[in-house]
């Protein structure tokens, strides 16, 4: 029912495409495991540089964590800074968290 409010997903952005689908993974990801389904929309569909939106996030979500900083990056729009945070907070490089963000979303299926 939210989604039919919402409007559709926003378009990735070249080149970080690949990053920003792999944090909104990420994101996603916790917000499933605390069974907040409109957060879970949200993350999905905010565009990066909506602040009002990556806040909401922020607040609901990760206030207390590593990702609060990744939300608050895409709220600046700097996808490039929240894929470095998520790959902080597992202690290992960009391109490390890319690789083994897309192993766990193909075991899971695939995308989001």
């Amino acid at each position: 029912m939210l989604e039919q409010i919402l409007p559709p997903p926003a378009a990735p952005l070249a080149p970080d495409a690949d990053h920003l689908e792999l944090i909104r993974y990420d994101l996603a990801h916790v917000a499933e495991g605390r069974a907040l389904r409109a957060a879970v929309v949200l993350i999905r569909r905010a565009a990066p540089g909506d602040r009002e939106a990556w806040e909401a996030i922020r607040r609901d979500l990760f206030i207390r964590t590593a990702l609060a900083d990744a939300a608050d990056a895409l709220g600046q729009g700097d996808v490039a800074k929240a894929a470095r945070v998520c790959a902080d907070a597992c202690g290992v490089s960009v391109e490390e968290w890319a690789d083994e963000t897309r192993r766990e979303m193909a075991a899971k299926g695939g995308a989001l």
